[in-house]
């Protein structure tokens, strides 16, 4: 299980050192653009978003290993929950997204490497936990 974790925190890295690059190249107006006609919310609130959630993702991996139930968190409250960062988040900065990316990202990372990792009472362990709860709780 160590390599497995040890591969999933490298690629955690990766993952936010890539963004980061993409962050970076990014002109004032494109951070400022809307992702989408239907998601009108700009490119930096998603970036910052993504910045953002990694605790979270954390912690919901965290409480599926315990052998808890996460229930309270359904598409309702994930929308309400990106409607109110959006609104919060309205005008931050690539600087301050690209700083909350890498604490988090690091954060995250070592979390799930083998030292930060937390054997649940059914023997789940973080690192087996984040990919599943990563892809279920999209935002």
């Amino acid at each position: 299980m160590g390599r497995r974790a040890e591969l999933l925190a490298d690629r955690i890295e990766e993952g936010a050192a890539g963004l980061a690059a993409f962050v970076e190249g990014l002109s004032a107006a494109e951070w400022r653009t809307p992702v989408s006609a239907t998601d009108r919310r700009s490119v930096g609130i998603i970036v910052h978003h993504v910045a953002s959630v990694y605790p979270i993702e954390i912690d919901l991996a965290r409480t599926i290993a315990n052998g808890k139930a996460v229930t309270d968190v359904t598409w309702e409250v994930v929308a309400g929950l990106n409607a109110k960062h959006a609104q919060d988040q309205a005008g931050v900065t690539k600087a301050a997204t690209l700083e909350l990316l890498r604490r988090n990202s690091r954060e995250a990372a070592a979390a799930v490497r083998p030292h930060g990792c937390r054997v649940g009472p059914r023997g789940a362990l973080l690192a087996e936990l984040w990919r599943p709860c990563h892809r279920a709780v999209r935002h």
